[in-house]
């Protein structure tokens, strides 16, 4: 297989996982712990979004505007689940999504220099 097209393959089910936890019903997430940070879990997916979908994308620019409308995408997508739309996710996911951008950045560059 192409290597490009795996890494296709990797942003697309990274993707489809976001999208699958957006469509959990409200109920079932009522029922998680209590402790957990809301923006901190958006932060954590969406870091993992950045590093996901740099290898595709190759460019940090195009890959953190790429996670901010993935991120808004996800949250209005999350109206038709029975949930809400929140913009202070989506804040927290393009937070997220910059910082796994750079992380991703930050090692191909450590890797292609001598």
């Amino acid at each position: 297989m192409i290597p490009k097209v795996k890494k296709y393959i990797f942003l697309s089910l990274y993707a489809l996982f976001l999208f699958g936890l957006s469509s959990i019903p409200p109920r079932e997430l009522q029922s998680g712990p209590k402790w957990v940070n809301d923006k901190l879990v958006h932060f954590i997916l969406y870091t993992g979004a950045g590093i996901a979908f740099y290898p595709a994308l190759s460019n940090p620019l195009s890959t953190w505007v790429a996670t901010m409308v993935m991120g808004a995408a996800d949250e209005n997508y999350q109206r038709f689940t029975g949930r809400s739309c929140d913009i202070y996710d989506w804040i927290a996911d393009a937070l997220g999504g910059a910082f796994g951008t750079s992380l991703s950045f930050l090692y191909a560059k450590r890797r292609t220099q001598p």
